[in-house]
């Protein structure tokens, strides 16, 4: 019975791409149909942890080159989020309130909330209010996630507040 050494090789690649993934020696025997004894000595083989080392050093050297152009494009964000909150830099008003909160978020401030409370009680009829309560409604659920809820009441304030 004679062995295709080319196809061996290619196993044994395979194997070892698998494993510097960071795949387990069981999953890679599942996944190449090979015993995990094989895959086990594949990996722990001479030849094989050279060429891991030789996998890991290119992987090490792909990462450098991202987090390197990373590092370059952050710059270029920093101004364009910049001249977005700003208002140099022509978008829709929802887009430039995310990027202001998301900037400030990453500053480390605590989340912008709002909470108004106005007496408005014998300034506004009921159908007004309701105009108004609805317009809120609809401009919070296009600009937040969460919806501002609104609670309107119609009593009399009292003397004392």
């Amino acid at each position: 019975m004679g062995y295709n050494l080319s196809k061996l090789q290619a196993t044994h690649r395979e194997i070892l791409r698998l494993h510097v993934n960071g795949m387990s020696s069981l999953d890679i025997a599942n996944t190449t149909g090979m015993t995990p004894t094989m895959v086990s000595y594949t990996i722990n083989s001479d030849f094989g942890q050279l060429v891991l080392e030789d996998m890991q050093r290119q992987l090490d050297t792909e990462a450098l080159t991202v987090q390197k152009q990373l590092h370059e494009n952050a710059k270029a964000s920093e101004i364009f989020l910049g001249g977005i909150a700003q208002g140099t830099t022509e978008v829709p008003t929802p887009l430039r309130v995310k990027v202001c909160m998301d900037q400030l978020d990453r500053a480390g401030h605590a989340k912008v909330t709002k909470n108004v409370n106005v007496d408005l009680h014998g300034e506004l009829t009921e159908d007004e209010i309701m105009s108004i309560k609805q317009d809120a409604m609809a401009l919070s659920n296009i600009h937040r996630e969460e919806p501002i809820e609104c609670e309107i009441t119609t009593e009399e304030p009292t003397d004392g507040g």
